[in-house]
């Protein structure tokens, strides 16, 4: 930045300002991994979960085609928001978890764009293919009320019904550890979207 004082210092002639991107950023506890527009991926703590490995959380966003998407229709989270779907593993727009990470818990919501349609959804892990099972390991039938209900649906990895992040008495459950190319696959039940959006923050040990 440049300036200019003008009578005693109380205005300028030029300010210039230039913008650069982050690709690290540490800050006591936290540590910034990646960070552009679309996609943030965070460090949650930087030393072990009780010789667990470290925390850290990602957010998938769903493609385009969510919005209409047909009933019984499973499709792989972006890892962008307003992107079409991956077509392959090794797509650049596709959410892909590290190998061996071992998911703990996830939260989801309507990014902000309401849903209209399906009952509910499932949330699960799966290899990218281009003909995707689904299943519900993550979430098991959220409901699009809960969706649409305005604040992040949290779930335990597993659970049979949606719940609170940090709600009492419920024990940390760490799923096995992952293989290559796992994705996070959303499930549209029962009748077809006809508007929305979904975004899925998924926090994994590694």
């Amino acid at each position: 930045m440049s300036v200019n004082p003008v009578a005693g210092n109380n205005g300028f002639q030029k300010i210039e300002n230039s913008a650069s991107h982050f690709s690290e950023l540490n800050v006591s506890s936290s540590q910034v991994v990646d960070l552009n527009a679309q996609s943030v991926t965070t460090r949650v703590l930087n030393q072990s979960l009780e010789g667990l490995g470290t925390l850290y959380q990602v957010v998938g966003y769903a493609p385009s085609s969510f919005a209409t998407a047909a009933a019984g229709s499973v499709l792989f989270l972006n890892n962008s928001q307003n992107s079409t779907d991956a077509t392959s593993a090794n797509d650049s727009r596709l959410l892909v978890l590290p190998e061996n990470a071992r998911v703990v818990s996830a939260v989801v919501n309507n990014n902000r764009t309401a849903v209209v349609g399906a009952a509910n959804f499932d949330v699960g892990l799966e290899a990218w293919s281009d003909a995707p099972t689904g299943n519900n390991s993550v979430f098991d039938g959220v409901s699009l009320a809960d969706v649409n209900s305005g604040s992040f649906v949290g779930s335990l990895l597993g659970a049979a019904a949606p719940l609170g992040l940090g709600s009492p008495g419920i024990a940390l459950n760490v799923g096995a550890a992952l293989g290559a190319d796992s994705g996070v696959c959303v499930t549209v039940n029962t009748s077809p979207n006809t508007s929305g959006d979904l975004a899925v923050t998924v926090t994994y040990l590694l």
